[in-house]
């Protein structure tokens, strides 16, 4: 379920949240109480848009059922546009390139004007920057971004940004896109994105490991301070199930001012990516 919220407040903005969390996972909700982005995996759809009219002006409703979609996945090098069609004559003025293919809803969530590419090659990052639209490009790994910083050079006016990590692809596209920001102004989309990426500092455990939870709580102890006020989880392919659920149990207990959000990337050959801002 993913919907636009405006005329609201932060008592029912969190009100919202809470319901959200309570109802399902993977809980975006990007922007601010007048106007904000949500997203959320969910069952009990009713529930949900009724705690969005509750909590203010709710439109923009858009209804995915993942069931529809089992049968064929996106594959590598697949393209997700997502709210405009990619045509010669029109393109989305914001590129995401992902290794991890479960952040595609969530990017999604973000904004309704992002396109989205899967473990693309060099062909395919080629192709989307060598339309007649200058684009943004956000990448969640660093040879991703390198891909297309590479594609760039022979493409005047697009903008790399210096995201390389899922949690700050993530923070670009909340910042960048998900506040309502005017994307045809290139320039300062491609500065709030990079200003929002250089905000968190990434950690990335490589997998597969024998004692995963161990490996990831130590990690987590290590790096989020007193000074950290969100923390992002990413969980990658090599992740055992339990993993996010416990990481946000023990996050929540010894840090409890801190936020937590918690996303299934699946980023192959990876156990956590973690974010701090």
């Amino acid at each position: 379920l993913m919907f636009v919220l405006q005329d609201s407040d932060e008592d029912r903005v969190a009100v919202l949240a809470a319901v959200l969390e309570s109802l399902g996972d993977s809980v975006v909700i990007a922007g601010s109480p007048d106007l904000c982005s949500v997203h959320v995996h969910l069952d009990d759809l009713a529930a949900g848009v009724n705690a969005a009219v509750a909590a203010g002006r709710a439109d923009r409703f858009v209804l995915t059922r993942f069931a529809d979609h089992l049968d064929a996945p996106l594959s590598r090098g697949a393209s997700a546009t997502v709210g405009t069609e990619r045509t010669a004559q029109r393109s989305s003025p914001i590129l995401a390139l992902l290794a991890s293919p479960g952040l595609v809803e969530v990017v999604r969530g973000a904004d309704g004007d992002v396109e989205v590419l899967i473990e693309p090659g060099k062909q395919e990052v080629d192709e989307a920057l060598n339309g007649p639209t200058p684009r943004v490009v956000v990448a969640d790994t660093e040879s991703l971004r390198a891909l297309a910083q590479e594609a760039a050079r022979g493409q005047h006016g697009s903008l790399i940004c210096a995201a390389e990590h899922p949690a700050q692809v993530l923070a670009s596209l909340a910042v960048g896109v998900g506040d309502g920001s005017d994307c045809s102004d290139l320039v300062a989309l491609h500065r709030e994105c990079d200003d929002a990426a250089a905000a968190v500092s990434t950690h990335t455990l490589l997998g597969p490991r024998t004692d995963a939870v161990s490996a990831c709580r130590d990690l987590v102890e290590r790096v989020v301070t007193g000074e950290i006020e969100l923390v992002t989880l990413v969980a990658g392919a090599d992740a055992p199930p339990d993993l996010l659920a416990e990481l946000t149990r023990a996050l929540t207990q010894s840090h409890p001012r801190v936020e937590v959000v918690s996303f299934d990337g699946r980023r192959e050959g990876v156990v956590l990516d973690l974010g701090c801002e």
